[in-house]
């Protein structure tokens, strides 16, 4: 049997009247750190999020917002420093500007298929923000998103959009914006989300992700970063060709990266069935 959804008590926010709906247009619990918006009070559905409803709440955490909510209005989340989730709802249709300025912590945020309408500045200076999760008509879709720049993650929150799109999206429109982005963490993190969750991924762009994780690994040597070098190993995209210089940089590093090389060249080695080469 599915759990009931709990909402927090209605006197926990403050509430204005539009049309015959509600928006939330305060918050009486000024230190909470997680708040569940109910869906309706007194028989009265809340379809809006107004304008800084939720701004510089100093505790929160995690925000849910019931899926009647249609529109967040302009700096509703503005400067709660240490926001880190937000569930919005399925309904949504639009985020305000700078709804989401000033959350530095923010790091996972859930959109809906319908969010056709949001600022480049609705998530300024949200650097963390890495996880996307989008409500589609028949399950939810996980995306990881460059937050390198307000533009960038604009550019991947409208890809995003577009991929969910149930009239005739496709990830094709998702990957192309990753030849946007110049990060190398955030080329880093998006590459190996696709190829480890390849829907849709045509071999130009299967080719493109693995190019550019080849691409990072000097760097990554340098930087002892044996954690991601792993990753890139698990993936396939250490070319065989290159892994002799690879195993000489390493060495002359002196870093942890050495020993994983030499365990990889021994496991490629025993897997002789396969040709690594491209």
């Amino acid at each position: 049997m599915k759990q009931q959804k709990q909402y927090d008590d209605p006197a926990r926010f403050e509430f204005s009247s539009d049309s015959g709906t509600l928006l939330v247009s305060g918050v009486n619990d000024r230190h909470a750190v997680i708040l569940s918006v109910p869906p309706e009070v007194d028989g009265v559905p809340v379809t809006g999020v107004g304008n800084g409803a939720f701004f510089g709440l100093p505790d929160v955490k995690k925000i849910i917002i019931p899926d009647r909510v249609r529109f967040v209005e302009n700096n509703a989340f503005k400067n709660c420093p240490n926001l880190k989730i937000v569930e919005l709802s399925a309904d949504l249709n639009s985020i305000g500007a700078m709804a989401f300025a000033g959350c530095p912590e923010l790091k996972e945020i859930t959109i809906s298929c319908h969010t056709h309408r949001f600022d480049v500045n609705s998530f300024k200076g949200c650097r963390k923000l890495r996880s996307v999760y989008a409500k589609c008509p028949d399950r939810i879709r996980h995306f990881v998103v460059a937050p390198e720049s307000d533009e960038s993650l604009w550019l991947y929150l409208r890809a995003v959009n577009s991929a969910c799109d149930p009239h005739g999206g496709y990830m094709d429109k998702y990957d192309a914006t990753f030849l946007e982005i110049t990060d190398e963490t955030d080329k880093f993190y998006i590459a190996v989300d696709r190829l480890k969750n390849p829907e849709d991924l045509p071999d130009n762009m299967k080719r493109v992700y693995r190019k550019a994780l080849s691409g990072m690994i000097h760097d990554i040597i340098a930087s002892d970063r044996v954690d991601r070098l792993t990753v890139i190993g698990e993936l396939g995209c250490i070319d065989d060709e290159d892994l002799a210089a690879h195993m000489d940089f390493a060495g002359r590093i002196g870093g942890r990266c050495i020993a994983y090389l030499l365990e990889y060249r021994r496991r490629s080695g025993m897997l002789k069935p396969y040709d690594f080469t491209l």
